[in-house]
């Protein structure tokens, strides 16, 4: 039943993807340089390949009583220093204490290695006390050298890794005289938002050799990596030695898989217990009301760039506002997210500072046609990569919602280097895109005249000043009224079009109990609590 069941999801899948680019045929949509019959090709790959995902799918795993089973997708390493995958960092957010704990909204809590933090009084330091009762799996005692060690290590890491964009505002980590860690940061920092701090701390002793360890690593956390099986699983227990509470589940076993497709049919069909998902997933729609869903908002700002240089049509803020008053994100979100998102209009984040806009951008088509004025009937050209099937289907919801004051909007797929080279040199009007924001360095990637993201070519001298009085501001109220401001002036000039945050979860079985406390930064938190019911 497993199998049919994953084949009649497919089907569904599959029509839908049909039924999208059979909207191709419309001269909104059109292919940028490639003929209809290969673009007909490659969807017939696209279907094998889902296809041949399907019958990988059948998953041989006989769940044991007492053991916690999960999947990953083919890890390329356990160090925490070299990962990049997404699952396999929170993954080792269950072996390793991360530095700081945080609540929902980046307020530092209990939980890290921090027992006391302070903001010092030039506002750029972050003094951190280290916990002195928390031991490494081999014995040995967590030190605030651990930490000096681990956070240099992060920064002086010339290859991406997971952690790299959180902890960009670092510029120096030290010991002061009386042992605790000194933090000094690019930008003032806030107690209330410590977010980039929930990393993992490594014992600098056995990470801190020419040969570090890859597959079995020496944590601090809950529960302990006790064998690694190349290829095919990852076998964790309860560490005794943890400070926290005793994980309720002794054993977890990590299978490894070799498709993506995999993790979600195995969860499917009862074989194992709970699964991380990136949005937007179909696995989240059927198992919603059968599963505990945690979901939290990612990081990553999905948005419209839109093409500011002189002479474009969206060069004016009216016809800018005209769109934000048509394009329905809570729709983009509900027929191509499976409901996984939460809307924004603002480019600044709750996490970086929670400003009331003075008002919103509600769907007005009649209001939004007045706008117009004279650019009643404009042609805009929205760029797609062809690559993007979420961003396909949205570009059709879009190109339905303009229309419906007139305007001309041509939907344009490309393929992925031209898409990237279209947007870099200004080659379209609209064009699909996003950001992390983790910090106000990364709004000024995405906002300041120079800034390496800001691919809508908007030069703003006044966005400039707010930016650089927002990233100096010291004290709370210094720091609200700069990005208040800075919040006001973007919502009302629009240097790009918000979406929504993408959304990230952590499906849990009905066959357990206890409660998770994921945060956007440690979506595992509490998996000590998680026990199996008295009916598994």
């Amino acid at each position: 039943m497993g199998k049919n069941r994953c084949r009649r999801l497919l089907v569904v899948l599959l029509c839908w993807v049909c039924l999208l680019w059979a909207g191709c045929e419309n001269p909104a949509v059109q292919e940028s340089s490639e003929e209809s019959a290969a673009g007909a090709l490659e969807v017939s790959s696209v279907i094998e390949s889902a296809a041949e995902s399907s019958e990988e799918s059948a998953y041989e795993v006989v769940p044991s009583d007492g053991i916690l089973r999960m999947t990953v997708f083919m890890p390329e390493t356990l160090n925490p220093l070299s990962v990049q995958q997404p699952e396999v960092a929170q993954l080792l957010l269950m072996i390793f204490m991360p530095l700081v704990e945080t609540d929902e909204n980046g307020a530092a809590v209990e939980g890290g290695l921090a027992e006391e933090w302070e903001v010092l009084s030039d506002g750029y330091q972050l003094r951190l006390k280290i916990r002195s009762d928390v031991l490494w799996q081999d014995g040995t005692s967590v030190s605030a050298q651990d930490v000096v060690y681990t956070l240099q290590a992060f920064l002086e890491e010339s290859a991406d890794h997971y952690w790299k964009a959180q902890l960009s505002s670092i510029t120096e980590v030290a010991l002061d005289e009386n042992g605790d860690v000194r933090i000094t940061f690019s930008v003032p920092v806030d107690v209330d938002h410590l977010g980039m701090l929930v990393v993992p701390i490594l014992p600098e002793h056995i990470y801190h050799v020419e040969n570090p360890p890859e597959w079995e690593p020496i944590g601090n956390g809950p529960y302990q990596v006790t064998e690694y099986r190349a290829m095919r699983e990852i076998r964790l227990t309860a560490n005794a030695q943890y400070v926290g509470n005793t994980p309720q589940i002794q054993e977890i076993l990590v299978e490894i898989t070799r498709s993506e497709d995999a993790e979600e049919s195995a969860f499917s069909q009862g074989l194992t217990h709970i699964i991380y998902e990136e949005m937007p997933s179909s696995l989240s729609a059927e198992n919603i009301e059968h599963h505990t869903v945690y979901r939290t908002d990612t990081h990553e700002l999905q948005l419209l760039y839109m093409n500011q240089r002189e002479g474009s049509v969206l060069a004016e803020e009216n016809v800018r506002k005209a769109i934000m008053h048509c394009i329905d994100a809570q729709e983009l979100i509900d027929r191509t997210q499976i409901h996984q998102g939460t809307c924004s209009q603002s480019v600044i984040p709750s996490w970086i500072a929670d400003c009331p806009l003075p008002e919103t951008y509600p769907i007005d088509y009649q209001l939004a046609y007045s706008l117009l004025g004279e650019n009643r009937g404009a042609s805009l050209r929205l760029i797609v990569s062809r690559e993007e099937q979420t961003a396909i289907a949205q570009a059709r919801l879009i190109y339905e919602q303009l229309s419906q004051i007139g305007l001309d909007v041509q939907v344009v797929l490309y393929d992925e280097a031209d898409w990237q080279k279209a947007l870099e040199e200004g080659e379209f009007d609209l064009a699909f895109g996003s950001c992390r924001i983790d910090s106000i360095q990364d709004l000024s990637e995405l906002l300041a005249s120079e800034g390496a993201g800001n691919y809508s070519g908007r030069q703003d001298a006044e966005m400039d000043r707010l930016l650089q009085n927002a990233s100096s501001a010291v004290g709370e109220e210094a720091r609200t009224a700069a990005y208040q401001a800075l919040a006001e002036y973007a919502w009302e000039t629009l240097p790009v079009c918000p979406l929504y945050y993408s959304q990230q979860a952590v499906v849990v079985s009905r066959d357990l109990g206890g409660e998770l406390s994921p945060t956007p930064y440690h979506l595992y938190r509490g998996i000590e609590n998680l026990l199996f019911t008295s009916e598994t």
